[in-house]
């Protein structure tokens, strides 16, 4: 049962109170937490732990993703309809934005030889940045394929 009280409380201060919390709980004390709310429904939780950075991130972004999915959970079970963003020392921006670029020059390679080019073991995060890049050219398209949650990207010509 959830505590009606709790429900009272915003969104933004439930987030900064969960996201203090976890950070205590794996024994990270020096860190700044800056939330900020990028639309309605969306938040961006950035961490910056200083020393602890690497433990936060993991090995390819591995707690980092954790944690982020942790949060989203927790936050789906007492706000629906919410989408959480967590970076930790500008990591997942840094990924994000070498993401954009290889799918441009993919965009390129694509349009020159007018064929397709999979792009393989995506998270839905990085699928979701393709298929929002590539919507930025008339001539191309993207599709995911496959099942689980690494899926792949198939960039194509329209023509």
């Amino acid at each position: 049962m959830v505590d009606n009280s709790q429900l009272e409380i915003s969104p933004l201060s439930w987030l900064e109170k969960q996201v203090a919390t976890m950070l205590e709980f794996i024994n990270v004390e020096s860190s700044n937490i800056k939330i900020e709310q990028l639309a309605q429904d969306e938040y961006q939780v950035l961490i910056d732990a200083g020393k602890d950075d690497g433990l936060l991130i993991g090995r390819d972004g591995a707690t980092l993703d954790a944690i982020a999915h942790i949060l989203g959970k927790m936050m789906a079970a007492h706000y629906q309809g919410y989408r959480i963003n967590v970076d930790v020392a500008g990591y997942r921006q840094r990924k994000e934005d070498r993401l954009r670029s290889k799918v441009l020059e993919i965009a390129d390679k694509v349009n020159e030889l007018t064929s397709e080019y999979i792009i393989k073991g995506l998270t839905p995060q990085e699928r979701r940045i393709v298929h929002l890049t590539i919507q930025d050219f008339d001539h191309l398209e993207s599709r995911s394929e496959g099942e689980g949650i690494l899926r792949d990207v198939v960039i194509y010509s329209k023509n």
